[in-house]
């Protein structure tokens, strides 16, 4: 069985970031799905320099605590939940 790959990268212990596809997801989308995870994380999302259609939300923990493994996952399941209701 192929291995699912997901735009997801963990840059250190306590930071992951997910890339997200505009072209899928409105903005508006993206920055909602964010919201629901604020009270857990430092967020940064910004523009992928190298892909116009892409947004690169940056997530860092807060307190120094280690980022779950499922959460970058949560973050992709809240996105496509935020889609449905906009």
């Amino acid at each position: 069985m192929a291995e699912i790959k997901f735009p997801i990268v963990e840059l250190a212990a306590d930071k992951f970031q997910v890339s997200v596809d505009t072209s899928l997801y409105a903005k508006e989308v993206i920055t909602a799905a964010i919201y629901k995870f604020s009270h857990l994380f430092y967020i940064h999302q910004q523009t992928d320099t190298c892909n116009q259609t892409l947004v690169n939300v940056i997530f860092e923990s807060k307190d120094n605590s280690k980022v779950a493994e499922d959460v970058p996952k949560q973050f992709c399941n809240e996105l496509i939940d935020q889609q449905i209701r906009y």
